[in-house]
């Protein structure tokens, strides 16, 4: 791994990459729960990564996530961890890594797949480290600029599996953070994920999604396909999303919500919306 690599970033690259690399070498080097602390760390006293460090940053991560032999399920959430931490900081990663974000984003979602996840060797995985690969999940989508975005939007297989693995969570996972991180990795999926539209479903990029409220959740992704116009391969998700979402809205007992009733002319007007939407393209 060398600098030369990836190109001639500016200034701020540059000092971004004096200060990620020694890490970077060390988790390559000896990977360890500690090399993977000091390293998410380190990206957390970044304001930012520039698009062409990607590659190099995320290489050792992607080495532990492919290594062979029994899963350490602590580094795993580790690695998790240090991902969403990276990709929180890239913003417009384009096409040209293309193979990192479909590589990591099939992880993540075989992860929250049970089905999947069982037959890739993972036992039954905790509640912690599932909230990791939703944040990690929700990262990487964050992060691809328009023609990452379209490119996953034309694949409906990736896009389709993204959505049914996230639909799980939201419908049989008992945690309200990680229902709620599922939520939030819903909208990003949508394209239309903004810190203003996560602050209208009741998200953040922070731990505050505890908070999320899933009928401003509901209102949040019909409005935000509807109007937004991520087209119709997305759209075509959308009863299935608003069928699971209104029922926890509603109430599931199975998870011990409280009654919960559906602010109708709320809804209703978000589906008028996206109708009307629908009918100006």
């Amino acid at each position: 791994m060398n600098e030369n690599a990836y190109g001639d970033p500016d200034a701020k690259a540059k000092a971004a990459f004096a200060k990620l690399r020694p890490v970077c070498v060390e988790v390559m080097r000896a990977p360890s729960l500690e090399a993977l602390r000091t390293l998410r760390e380190a990206v957390c006293r970044l304001d930012s990564i520039h698009p062409h460090l990607v590659e190099y940053v995320a290489l050792p991560l992607r080495m532990i996530i492919r290594r062979s032999g029994s899963p350490n399920l602590r580094m795993l959430e580790a690695t998790l961890e240090a991902l969403a931490a990276i990709f929180s900081r890239v913003k417009a990663v384009s096409l040209e890594s293309w193979e990192i974000f479909e590589e990591l984003y099939g992880f993540a979602c075989m992860l929250l797949d049970p089905k999947l996840s069982s037959q890739a060797g993972y036992p039954s995985l905790s509640e912690d480290l599932l909230l990791s690969a939703v944040r990690a999940l929700r990262a990487l989508l964050l992060s691809l600029d328009d023609s990452g975005l379209a490119r996953l939007h034309s694949r409906l297989p990736l896009l389709g599996h993204g959505v049914s693995v996230l639909l799980d969570v939201v419908g049989s996972q008992p945690a309200k953070a990680l229902r709620a991180g599922a939520i939030g990795a819903l909208l990003a999926l949508s394209g239309k994920d903004s810190d203003n539209m996560a602050e209208v479903a009741g998200l953040t990029h922070s731990d505050s999604a505890t908070a999320a409220d899933p009928a401003h959740c509901l209102r949040a992704v019909v409005e935000c396909v509807g109007v937004g116009g991520s087209g119709g391969s997305f759209a075509s998700f959308l009863p299935g999303i608003a069928m699971a979402l209104c029922k926890l809205v509603t109430m599931d007992t199975k998870v011990g919500q409280q009654d919960r009733y559906i602010n109708g002319p709320s809804c209703m007007g978000s589906f008028r919306l996206y109708g009307d939407g629908r009918q100006r393209r």
